[in-house]
């Protein structure tokens, strides 16, 4: 299967934009649904194609509701290589009680991760299928 770029853009209520983009070898599967239940953006197209509606959310009122707030999701191959996984205006359950940390006991973000090391499903910058999870963290500009 060949290696893609899949690129997924996000909308939040104020109107603004964001962009995740990851390398792949199944075109995303199974990381573009935890993409979807992670976000409190709007998920308007991915690389694949035209919109597609089954993505399709308005983003809404929330504690973390603009693009500019991100959950960054750190994966690393076997030699040490990592790929990055950002979730826009990203749901505040799945953070820990700090509102920083990642907390990979939640359902979708455990869901996430696993798909994510999923053979082929998320590379890391040197084209390697990930195999473990590092660190998530809440980064942003302003406040949330």
């Amino acid at each position: 299967m060949a290696t893609k770029q899949v690129t997924f853009s996000f909308v939040d209520s104020l109107g603004q934009y964001a962009q995740s983009t990851f390398l792949s070898d199944t075109e995303g599967l199974g990381v573009n649904i935890g993409l979807k239940n992670l976000t409190n953006a709007g998920i308007l197209y991915d690389v694949v194609g035209a919109r597609d509606t089954t993505y399709a959310k308005e983003g809404g009122a929330a504690l973390y509701p603009s693009v500019s707030q991100v959950a960054q999701l750190v994966f690393s191959d076997g030699a040490g290589s990592t790929a990055v996984l950002s979730i826009p205006a990203p749901i505040s359950a799945m953070f820990l009680p700090d509102g920083i940390t990642v907390d990979t006991s939640n359902t979708q973000v455990a869901l996430l991760i696993l798909n994510a090391l999923t053979a082929g499903a998320l590379l890391s910058a040197a084209g390697n299928s990930v195999t473990s999870y590092l660190r998530g963290a809440r980064v942003g500009r302003g406040t949330p």
